[in-house]
C-alpha cells in the first residue's frame, strides 16, 4: 500500500488516540528553533483507521507545536486504512532509532509498543542493542514495567533527573515509596552511582526492619536535611548518604566514629596512616608511611615507636 501526501487541519486529527505515542517532553531547543524558522520540514505520519479517524503515527512534537502556533494546514503523509498497524509501528521504530538518541522514558515506551508486534528474540537481537541496552534475559520485562510507571517517574527519567538504572529499579517500587524516592532524587541531583547507592540503602533498611521503603524516606532526620535551606544539594546528598549509612550499619558507623576520635587522640605523626580491617572485622591492621628520604624515615619510626607505647594507641586498635 502506498502512502500519499495531503494537507490536513488540526480538526482532521484524533488527538485522543495514543496508539503510536511514545512518552516525550516538549520539543528540544533545536527542534523548536527549526520549527519557528522553517516550519514543518518533514511531514508527520498519519494513519487513517478503518473507522475513518486519523491518528498520529510519527511527528507528535511537530504537530503539537503546529496546534499551539495555530497553523491552519500542514502537509502530512497519510497511510490508508488497510495499512498494517504492526508494520507502521515497526517503521516508526526504525525512524526513531535513526534520529536523535531517545531518553529513558522513550526507550521504555518503544520497547513496550514493540512487544505487541515482535517476539522477545527479535527484540533482544535487533532492537535492544540499538538502544544501548544489554540483551539479557528479563531485560524486556523491566523496560515494559517502566513504560507503565506513573507520570512523575517517566518525566524524571526523560529529563535525566533520575538515571536509567535507578528508573528501572523504581519501576518495581510501590506507589508512595516510588513517589517519595523520585522527589528525593530530584532534590539531591546526585550522580548515577550515588542514586543507586541510596536506592540500595533504603531497600536494605526496609527489608531488615520489615517496614515500607516510604517509612525510611520519611525519617525526620532525612526530612530535616531536605528542608534545610542553609545547605546546597551536594551537601544534602552527603548528609543523606551518611544518615542512611549509619542507619543501615549502626555498629560499623559507631566504630568508625570512635576510630576517628582515637586517631586524633593517639598523636601519630601526620605522615603515618592506620588502616583498620574491613568493617573492623578481624585483627589485621595496616600501617602506611609517607617519607622522602632515609633520614625522614628514621625520624618517623622513632616518633612512631613512642606513639605505639601509649595507651591511646592501644585504644585505637582495641575491638
Amino acid at each position: 500500500m502506498n502512502s500519499i501526501h495531503e494537507d490536513l487541519t488540526i480538526n482532521d486529527l484524533d488527538w485522543q488516540d495514543r496508539t503510536f505515542a511514545l512518552f516525550a517532553l516538549e520539543p528540544s531547543a533545536e527542534l523548536r528553533t527549526s520549527l519557528q524558522r522553517h516550519g514543518i520540514l518533514s511531514p508527520p505520519w498519519i494513519w487513517q483507521k478503518p473507522n475513518g479517524s486519523r491518528v498520529i503515527v510519527d511527528g507528535f512534537k511537530r504537530l503539537f507545536w503546529a496546534r499551539r502556533e495555530g497553523l491552519k494546514t500542514f502537509e502530512c503523509l497519510i497511510f490508508p486504512q488497510d495499512y498494517d498497524p504492526a508494520r507502521l509501528m515497526i517503521e516508526r521504530a526504525a525512524v526513531k532509532l535513526s534520529g536523535a538518541p531517545l531518553n529513558t522514558a522513550e526507550k521504555s515506551q518503544l520497547i513496550a509498543r514493540l512487544t505487541d508486534h515482535l517476539s522477545q528474540q527479535e527484540l533482544l537481537r535487533l532492537y535492544l542493542p540499538r538502544l544501548g541496552i544489554p540483551a539479557k534475559p528479563g531485560a524486556i520485562g523491566k523496560w515494559v514495567r517502566l513504560a507503565a510507571s506513573p507520570q512523575e517517574l517517566l518525566t524524571a527519567a526523560a529529563c535525566d533527573d533520575i538515571c536509567e538504572r535507578a528508573a528501572l529499579q523504581l519501576a518495581d517500587w510501590e506507589g508512595e515509596s516510588q513517589k517519595s524516592m523520585v522527589a528525593l532524587l530530584k532534590q539531591l541531583r546526585c550522580s548515577s552511582s550515588i542514586q543507586c547507592e541510596i536506592l540500595d540503602r533504603v531497600k536494605e533498611i526496609a527489608l531488615r526492619d520489615s517496614i515500607r521503603k516510604e517509612q525510611v524516606l520519611t525519617d525526620p532526620a532525612i526530612t530535616d536535611i531536605i528542608l534545610d535551606e542553609t545547605v546546597n544539594h551536594r551537601e544534602k546528598t552527603q548528609l543523606v548518604r551518611a544518615r542512611l549509612y549509619r542507619r543501615r550499619y549502626p555498629r560499623v558507623a559507631a566504630r568508625e566514629e570512635r576510630f576517628v576520635r582515637d586517631m586524633n587522640a593517639a598523636g601519630l605523626p601526620s605522615n603515618v596512616k592506620i588502616l583498620p580491617p574491613p568493617s573492623f572485622e578481624g585483627a589485621t591492621w595496616q600501617l602506611q608511611l609517607y617519607f622522602q628520604n632515609p633520614q625522614q624515615l628514621m625520624e618517623m619510626l622513632q616518633d612512631l615507636k613512642h606513639s605505639v607505647r601509649t595507651g591511646q594507641f592501644a585504644a585505637l586498635i582495641r575491638p
